[in-house]
């Protein structure tokens, strides 16, 4: 090897971190998952646990969101968290481009999931018909 890189999929921290070098990003890997806000990450719980704890979910959640509040409210403490829990260069996590991260999530967003599930499944057994509005706990709405 002799130190080049052609073409790579990077998100951040790593693709602040190669700027340096002359990397440059040539699109986004979700383009193609259409316009709007797509949720690309969750917490799960089974609908079972869930109904006997709830309240704890909605703690869970309220904290969640009170922390995302924060960071979102404090550009210096989040590069300042960044670097500390992801063990980040403070250079690094202050060229860093700040993520908004949504903490509640929409019918819509899962909505897109639902449609784009049956195109990505390739056999590997999701049960269809997904309704959207049914796996959604009222924490997150």
């Amino acid at each position: 090897m002799d130190g080049r890189l052609d073409a790579a999929l990077l998100s951040e921290p790593y693709l602040s971190a190669v700027t340096d070098y002359g990397v440059r990003a040539l699109d986004s890997p979700y383009g193609d998952l259409g316009q709007g806000s797509t949720a690309l990450s969750y917490f799960v719980a089974d609908a079972t646990w869930l109904s006997s704890h709830g309240d704890q979910a909605r703690r869970f959640a309220s904290i969640i969101h009170r922390t995302h509040a924060d960071l979102q409210a404090n550009p210096v403490a989040y590069r300042a968290a960044l670097a500390r829990h992801l063990g980040l260069d403070q250079a690094i996590a202050d060229r860093v481009a700040l993520p908004t991260l949504e903490t509640r999530v929409t019918v819509a967003q899962v909505q897109r999931w639902v449609e784009l599930l049956p195109q990505l499944d390739a056999g590997h057994g999701v049960s269809l018909p997904l309704v959207s509005s049914d796996i959604l706990f009222d924490s997150v709405r």
